[in-house]
This record gives C-alpha cells, sequence and structure tokens, in this order.
C-alpha cells in the first residue's frame, strides 16, 4: 500500500516521472534483556522492536522479577521505567519506547507483595510500591464487590516477633488512602450477613 502511494503521490507532482519503489527487510539490532526474566541473556531482534516486544521474545518475567520497575538502559543511562500494571489495569503503552542496537532492558527484582481476598473483583497476589496503600490495593483488585461489608475487613500480617496477627480495619473509611500495608500482609474483606432483618417470609 505504500508503495502505490508514494508512486502516485509523485507521478501527480513530478509530471513526466515514473518510479519504481522496494523495500528491503528491516535490519536487526542486539538487544540485552537482564535480572528477573525467564530468560535472561542477548537477542537479535528488529529493529522497530519496543521494550514490550522484548519482554515477549525472552520469555516474559520471573517469579522474581517486577512487574513495577522494568529500566530501559541505553549506553549506561536511564531512558525510561515502566510499569506494568499502567499497560494491564489502564492500557497505557506511552512508556514502550522503541529499542536501539545495544538497549539493556532490566528487569528489577520483586520488592513487596501484598495479598486481597474476599469481596473483591479480582482477589489476588499484587506488588505493591512503597508509598502505595490500602486504597491502591483495592484498586488492583478492581473494587470491592456490592456483597461485602464495608465495615468489616482484617488484615492478616505477621509481626516483629513472627506470629501471625489480625489487624482490624474499615473498608470505607477515609484514611485507607495513609494505611501502607506491609511486604506479606493479606487483605481480607467479609461479605454482608447472610440473615435478614425486618423481613417477613410467607
Amino acid at each position: 500500500d505504500m508503495k502505490e502511494y508514494v508512486s502516485q503521490r509523485i507521478q501527480e507532482n513530478i509530471i513526466g516521472v515514473r518510479t519504481s519503489i522496494t523495500l528491503g527487510e528491516l535490519r536487526s539490532i542486539n538487544v540485552f534483556v537482564v535480572g528477573g526474566s525467564n530468560n535472561p541473556g542477548n537477542y537479535l531482534v528488529k529493529s522497530m522492536t519496543t521494550l514490550m516486544g522484548a519482554l515477549f521474545v525472552s520469555g516474559g518475567i520471573s517469579d522474581s522479577g517486577s512487574m513495577r520497575a522494568i529500566e530501559l538502559r541505553r549506553q549506561g543511562k536511564l531512558v525510561t521505567t515502566v510499569d506494568l500494571y499502567d499497560l494491564f489495569l489502564n492500557g497505557d503503552t506511552s512508556n514502550d519506547q522503541q529499542l536501539k542496537d545495544g538497549d539493556v532492558v532490566l528487569i528489577s527484582n520483586i520488592n513487596k507483595t501484598v495479598g486481597i481476598a474476599g469481596e473483591v473483583r479480582r482477589p489476588g497476589l499484587y506488588e505493591l510500591k512503597e508509598e502505595e496503600s490500602i486504597l491502591d490495593l483495592i484498586e488492583f483488585a478492581g473494587g470491592i464487590k456490592p456483597t461485602a461489608d464495608k465495615n468489616d475487613a482484617q488484615i492478616q500480617r505477621i509481626n516483629n516477633q513472627r506470629a501471625l496477627t489480625m489487624v482490624d480495619i474499615n473498608p470505607s473509611a477515609k484514611n485507607l488512602d495513609k494505611n501502607i500495608p506491609i511486604d506479606g500482609d493479606i487483605l481480607r474483606i467479609y461479605p454482608i450477613s447472610r440473615s435478614f432483618d425486618n423481613v417477613i417470609l410467607t
């Protein structure tokens, strides 16, 4: 299509000129994928490959790799840092830059993981940055279901004495953005009571 378009524009603007256009193959470049990759190493990829493409050809991120801090380095300098949660949760690919020959994709080690269970739309284990709160965790999990008791939740935590403790929280409290979980926490949001109040059954 591009060949036809270029030929047509030249003939329209330069009378008596005919064109012969051919397209060669894209050149290849060498990039390095290191750190928490399933298959770290040196890869020969097409010159139009982006950081996401390099992650794909290297087999993705390992269990010890971070999805929140993937660095693109060029000649020893940081070009950009990619947070895959922006892509998976918001569809944002603005930081997915095209690679150049010799670029290094560095996948940092995973830092802090916090679980969420119960009455949320996407229960699971999430990686949180140091400043992210319980409110961020709930947003990552898709929000609280209508069947949740919005006044009843607990954080399961291992304290400094290596003992398991339970911390009561209010999921609808206004200060959740200041409640910072620690590594290994599990937030459990409980359902509303299944009993009926003030009803007559016939």
